[in-house]
């Protein structure tokens, strides 16, 4: 059996959206989409991958005109379900994080939750979770790891050492650079940031 990973430190037992999952904490987390992109090598791209790659996974893709969410992880059925809207504009950087999101649920929760029809509990759920054991919060590190690989993040704090940039201009840049939006990034950093030297190492090729 895999060791379970929380982090020691973490308090947080306020309403949090998601099921109740296994723990991971974000360097297993990191670890896990560390994995993955591995396997696919340094031109992942997570549009090509759900409309091309999908059944490497064992998932199929589905568009709907009907859907209330902008995509939904059907455990049961083994689908990632797409709106139109979601899926027309997938170049979009709210949408791309979306489809991650989604990828995530699907990589990391399948075997777990296999017996729900979807992952939409953003709104529904009303369960105290700690944030490492709440999908949802799996499935947004995940997406955040897939869509910035540690590595080439890393690169980019290692340029921005060397020069006068501030702050937002590493945000910006890393927005930009990897079509996420603003608040993606910062998030991303500073998730980085709480990596202690040991985790950055161990991530490290």
């Amino acid at each position: 059996m895999a060791r379970i990973e929380t982090p020691a430190n973490h308090q947080s037992e306020t309403v949090i959206p998601g099921f109740r999952v296994m723990p991971l904490s974000s360097i297993a987390i990191e670890r896990r989409a560390s994995l993955f992109l591995k396997r696919y090598g340094k031109e992942f791209d997570i549009g090509d991958f759900i409309e091309y790659d999908l059944d490497d996974i064992g998932y199929a893709l589905r568009i709907s005109n009907t859907l209330k969410e902008d995509a939904v992880t059907n455990f049961h059925t083994r689908e990632i379900v797409l709106s139109k809207s979601v899926y027309e504009n997938m170049e979009l950087p709210r949408n791309r994080f979306t489809i991650a999101h989604e990828l995530g649920h699907a990589v990391l929760h399948t075997d777990e939750l296999s017996d729900r029809q979807g992952a939409a509990a953003r709104h529904i759920n009303t369960l105290k979770l700690k944030a490492y054991e709440s999908s949802e919060w799996q499935a947004n590190q995940f997406a955040a790891a897939v869509l910035l690989p540690f590595e080439d993040v890393l690169e980019c704090f290692s340029t921005i050492r060397s020069t006068a940039f501030m702050r937002w201009d590493l945000i910006y840049r890393l927005a930009e650079g990897f079509e996420v939006s603003a608040e993606c990034a910062e998030k991303r950093i500073r998730t980085l940031k709480r990596f202690s030297p040991q985790e950055t190492r161990s991530l490290i090729c």
